[in-house]
């Protein structure tokens, strides 16, 4: 009888962690959990995530727009100095100082480039939003707990939303993805009202059926509208 009590508890604690490892969110009546549950809206790993992604879903006006910040500054999170993680994760670690320069190089080059535009009377609403992107974007990728939130939590997750989608339900995935982690940050930094306009916009209902269709949207009222 021990034996089979022992191995009935074994059985339930491997279904907990397998449950947590293909579900990166648990939905709870107060929004969802991340997985460093001790991340408050006000902390700076949540705010430097959630501001760069809310900014790049506010900028983006197509499916094949960027939905990361290092997708929008060019990089690759799986290549060096990013990867391996240990090697710069912190100040003084053997590649730091050469992801710090990457990071700057990519924003500055970025930033001359649009600013000449601008110069030229083109720019508009879209550079004032471009630039805000930018700015949090590199925010994110050069600040230490966030950069090692992001890379080593939140993108893996994202790539679990992403695997195996249909290319025409990629970018609901990630816009929903956002919202389950975000929706409490963003009405804490004052983003929530503007993504709230835009996904009325250009939220549609196109065979991603098991998508949450538009935020009018449980996950804004649940966050104390």
């Amino acid at each position: 009888m021990p034996y089979i009590l022992l191995l009935a508890t074994l059985g339930v604690f491997l279904a907990g962690i397998c449950s947590t490892r293909l579900n990166p969110f648990s939905t709870t009546t107060t929004g969802p959990e991340s997985p460093f549950s001790t991340f408050g809206p006000k902390s700076p790993e949540l705010q430097g995530v959630c501001t760069a992604h809310g900014r790049l879903q506010l900028l983006a006006k197509y499916p094949s727009d960027s939905m990361t910040a290092f997708e929008f500054l060019g990089l690759d999170p799986d290549a060096r100095p990013f990867y391996p993680h240990h090697a710069s994760r912190r100040d003084g670690d053997r590649w730091h100082r050469e992801l710090q320069e990457l990071v700057d190089n990519e924003y500055t080059r970025r930033l001359d480039r649009v600013n000449r535009v601008d110069a030229h009377g083109r720019g508009g609403t879209d550079i004032a939003q471009y630039k805000l992107t930018l700015a949090a974007v590199t925010d994110v990728l050069e600040k230490g707990s966030p950069r090692r939130f992001y890379v080593e939590t939140v993108l893996p997750m994202l790539e679990r939303v992403r695997r195996d989608q249909p290319a025409r339900c990629v970018w609901p995935r990630i816009r929903e993805f956002n919202w389950k982690l975000c929706a409490a940050t963003w009405r804490v930094t004052g983003l929530l009202d503007d993504l709230v306009k835009v996904e009325e916009m250009v939220f549609a209902d196109d065979g991603c059926s098991n998508l949450t269709k538009s935020p009018g949207w449980s996950w804004w009222w649940s966050f104390g509208r």
